[in-house]
């Protein structure tokens, strides 16, 4: 059964082992420097205590300060603050010139053009997460968890795959199977150990700060920066941007170590996720470029950590020299959105285990029903068989329908109808017309199909388009809307043709019904010679009840493969019987 849920074709389609081998090789060929992004040099104790230096000053010292604050008005421990955002200032100036001038408040074009490179590497890690835990946060966390918590993983989908629970458990009904299989998913998130619990923390919290860093309106500060009427050059008021600073340095502070190559392989993988059908797509040069990028983007995040003293740029702004930054929360709900994923994934798989109980059925029974005969196959249609072909959702009821005319209808009823065709005499000239055409279109049924099969081949309509799509150079997803307009119109075709058997098979009915009924003065006409056809035809008249009774069935199992087809998830192959 397949466990893939919300995975996507990609990420489901690797095993856990080939996503472990897949990590060593990331870290085999990643340059990516493990050194902190984010360096603590100006939060030193020091630094902190020169909010209490004043009251620590000698007394003729705080007297100076005394005596210049009665001449000017200003009390003698803001004098002394000032005195100290200057020298602040000054060592800003000395270590980062051209960023801020505390003198007259001042960001200047060294701050603007770091503030647009870090811009721009945040926006390849918004464009990964866009592609991945924005669009499905459960899906996400599972792959990530799958790669730290290897063996949970394993029993998560053991426990959780209910083909394997019903062998096992032969006596179980399907509500107990079900809840057997959560047992198992509570039993199994309760072997995860602490050590575990710990590293899937730190890779969401890391993913929380990238997530900040990279949804952050550096715009709202960038586009602040206006000329200076004095010197042109393109300046801002501290003040007005000492806002989005302060989040800014905080985000920053809190993305100080490297983000764990699980994460990275996770994030790049449902990247990947909507490239996979762009040819040739090589997951693991795809993979090793987007490491590549990610390695890039974070050398200029460090650098503007090392480069740009922001905590120190705030402190002059703030006039708080015992400024700190402050790290900012989140990630601790993955638990919780790990195990609803998982919740889900056992409702998903338990409904598609029915599903496939009741297809196996349907296809015993259409096996008895067909005189034990095999279902002929559609050429051109995906299958097991031929899992390349056309996915079209109809694939089943069309080959039952053929089967049916060859094996059944062919052989019993046509015999049937054939008499009726021949003999028979009706009361209405217009009865004779209306049998004659729905007889007529019933005879064309396997003919219009196979005409119909032939539209999927690589010469027909759909096919040749179809089967060429892979060699087109537009984009990914261009390329599938294409495709998908050509599986829409496939399928409305067929689904046209099974409606017309239908209709036509209910009509027959209705027709037939008639004769049983000897109704002369109702819709449907009765046979003015049939007691003459049944004494020279041995079990005519019980003929036309088992083909009654045979169109009855064909209409109740198309029905039901309708229903079976509803409830399948649209990229998994149409049912077909094993």
């Amino acid at each position: 059964m397949n466990q893939s849920g919300t995975f996507g074709q990609l990420a489901s389609g690797l095993s856990l082992e080939e996503r472990q081998e897949l990590l060593d090789k990331l870290k085999g060929h990643s340059g990516l420097s493990q050194a902190l992004l984010y360096e603590d040099r100006h939060h030193s104790a020091s630094v902190i205590a020169e909010q209490e230096q004043y009251h620590q000053l000698p007394w003729y010292v705080r007297l100076k300060y005394v005596i210049i604050s009665f001449f000017n008005g200003i009390p003698p421990k803001q004098l002394f603050e000032h005195r100290q955002i200057a020298r602040i200032g000054k060592t800003i100036n000395r270590r980062a010139p051209g960023y801020y001038d505390y003198r007259q408040d001042l960001l200047l074009p060294n701050l603007r053009e770091k503030l647009l490179q870090l811009k721009s590497a945040a926006r390849f890690f918004y464009n990964t997460l866009d592609k991945s835990i924005n669009r499905d946060k459960g899906a996400f966390y599972a792959f990530l968890a799958s790669l730290e918590m290897g063996g949970i993983h394993k029993y998560l989908l053991s426990g959780t795959n209910f083909k394997e629970l019903a062998l096992e458990n032969p006596t179980l009904q399907e509500g107990e199977l079900r809840q057997l299989a959560l047992n198992n998913l509570e039993q199994s998130l309760y072997l995860i150990t602490e050590d575990e619990k710990r590293r899937m923390y730190a890779n969401v919290r890391s993913l929380n700060y990238l997530k900040a860093l990279s949804t952050f309106s550096f715009d709202r500060i960038i586009l602040s920066f206006t000329v200076s009427p004095g010197q042109g050059d393109l300046v801002c008021k501290g003040t007005i941007v000492e806002a989005p600073l302060m989040i800014l340095q905080n985000v920053l502070f809190s993305l100080k170590p490297v983000p764990p190559m699980a994460l990275l392989e996770s994030l790049f993988i449902f990247t990947l996720q909507e490239y996979k059908e762009e040819p040739p797509l090589d997951i693991t040069i795809e993979m090793r470029r987007l490491l590549s990028i990610a390695e890039s983007d974070l050398v200029i995040i460090r650098d503007f950590n090392r480069e740009v003293p922001l905590t120190l740029i705030l402190r002059c702004i703030s006039r708080d020299v015992g400024l700190l930054p402050k790290e900012i929360g989140g990630g601790e709900d993955w638990f919780v959105a790990y195990r609803d994923y998982w919740k889900r994934q056992v409702d998903t798989q338990f409904n598609e285990y029915k599903r496939m109980c009741q297809h196996k059925e349907l296809v015993d029974t259409l096996h008895r029903f067909l005189k034990g005969g095999a279902l002929k196959t559609l050429h051109y249609v995906v299958s097991q068989y031929n899992p390349d072909g056309f996915p079209l959702p109809q694939g089943l009821a069309l080959s039952f329908l053929i089967t049916f005319y060859s094996n059944i209808f062919m052989p019993d009823i046509y015999q049937v109808l054939r008499v009726i065709m021949i003999e028979g005499e009706f009361y209405r000239v217009e009865s004779r017309t209306q049998f004659t055409e729905i007889y007529n279109e019933i005879m064309k049924i396997e003919e219009v199909i196979r005409q119909f099969e032939f539209q999927l081949s690589p010469e027909g309509k759909y096919g040749s388009a179809y089967f060429l799509s892979d060699s087109e150079p537009s984009p990914g997803p261009l390329r599938r809307r294409k495709v998908q307009r050509l599986i829409n119109e496939a399928s409305s075709e067929a689904e046209g043709i099974i409606t017309t058997v239908k209709q036509t098979i209910a009509e027959m009915i209705k027709i037939l019904g008639g004769f049983i009924r000897k109704e002369t003065d109702g819709n449907y006409d009765a046979l003015a010679n049939i007691m003459q056809i049944s004494s020279n035809t041995p079990g005519f008249i019980s003929g036309i009840g088992n083909s009654i009774h045979r169109f009855q069935q064909v209409l109740q199992f198309l029905d039901t493969i309708d229903m079976l087809e509803s409830g399948r998830k649209k990229d998994e192959i149409p049912f077909f019987p094993a």
